[in-house]
């Protein structure tokens, strides 16, 4: 039988509130990414002219946290414009974003864009 740890109930109320406050912060950050997402994606439409953009990885995949980028992959943007587009649209983030051309994606990683991405924006 394996002995047993007796931890004091304040000790366990204090890893639950730290739990509890950190979920919230959580949620904050995420919102303020799918604001910021909701702005990029009228930048890169209007001014690049985005025909898809579709948001992948942490933000969708409700693993967002302190450190998270916010992904983003965009279709019919002219390649010659790809980074002024970049530069562009991360001055419209506190977050980095870290843009790709759907165009230039390598077949494997398109296809998981795709089936596990968010369409955000798609002109057909």
């Amino acid at each position: 039988m394996e002995p047993r740890i007796h931890v004091e109930q304040k000790y366990i109320d204090y890893w639950r509130s730290k739990a509890a406050r950190e979920a919230d912060q959580i949620k904050v950050w995420e919102k303020e990414a799918w604001d910021d997402v909701q702005i990029v994606a009228s930048v890169l439409r209007e001014q690049f002219h985005a025909t898809k953009i579709i948001v992948f990885g942490s933000l969708v995949k409700n693993k967002f946290g302190r450190g998270s980028d916010i992904d983003i992959a965009a279709e019919g943007m002219e390649p010659n414009r790809f980074f002024l587009a970049l530069s562009t649209v991360n001055r419209h983030s506190k977050r980095e974003i870290d843009l790709k051309p759907m165009e230039a994606l390598d077949p494997h990683f398109r296809k998981r864009v795709i089936e596990t991405g968010r369409v955000i924006s798609e002109i057909i």
